[in-house]
């Protein structure tokens, strides 16, 4: 006497069991650290615009090498010789991916030492491209600027300390 043996009904249990194993389970998100101080660039403030415009060249834990584009618009401050802001940083690493940030703070002028400065204002991961698609988190931002003989220009430092959450 001869047995057949069904094999569809284990086949189709082992297919449906695989399927739930490799059916892709929610991602989830990762945090990253963000820092990165004693950046290099150039910034210029423009009045008549109220704005201030800034970029460079960093480095930082997770974005690594990285170039920098800031634009700052200004409003009037209830504090002296200051201006409230808001604006955006865009980050771009090497291999091209951007991280932005939004930026809300005060800018003090410190025209005895010919400095603009911003200390702890808030940073706000609002996206990005490439790998830094869909990222979030927040954090400080710091700024020095040393004003050249213009007084609305010069060099300047960025500080960062931000966590990035990616999916």
């Amino acid at each position: 006497m001869r047995y057949r043996i069904r094999l569809s009904a284990p086949l189709a249990f082992l297919s449906v069991a695989m399927a739930a194993i490799l059916t892709a389970a929610p991602a989830v998100a990762v945090d990253h650290e963000f820092t990165s101080t004693h950046n290099s660039g150039s910034f210029a403030v423009s009045l008549s615009d109220a704005e201030l415009r800034a970029g460079g060249l960093g480095q930082g834990t997770f974005v690594g090498r990285y170039t920098y584009e800031m634009h700052l618009d200004l409003t009037a401050s209830a504090e002296p010789l200051a201006r409230d802001f808001t604006g955006t940083i865009v980050f771009t690493g090497l291999g091209g991916a951007e991280l932005t940030v939004s930026l809300t703070g005060t800018a003090h002028l410190r025209p005895n030492d010919n400095l603009v400065v911003i200390d702890g204002a808030r940073l706000e991961v609002i996206g990005g491209t490439g790998r830094f698609a869909d990222a979030t988190g927040g954090g400080v931002f710091g700024f020095m600027g040393l004003l050249d003989g213009s007084g609305v220009q010069g060099n300047q430092l960025i500080d960062v300390e931000a966590i990035v959450t990616r999916p």
